[in-house]
């Protein structure tokens, strides 16, 4: 049994924000973070179709 990953939410960005600290915009970093996790999703549930 596969285990489907969930998105990043906004807590997880603030979170490693919180660690790391901000070198972009908080708008830019999260949009571009979040296309990369939407893109990450699409690819693994077509490599894992039924």
């Amino acid at each position: 049994m596969n285990g489907v990953p969930a998105p990043l939410s906004v807590r997880d960005l603030s979170d490693y924000l919180a660690a790391y600290g901000e070198r972009y915009s908080r708008d830019e970093f999260d949009a571009v973070i979040f296309a990369i996790d939407d893109e990450f999703r699409e690819r693994w549930a077509e490599k894992n179709k039924p």
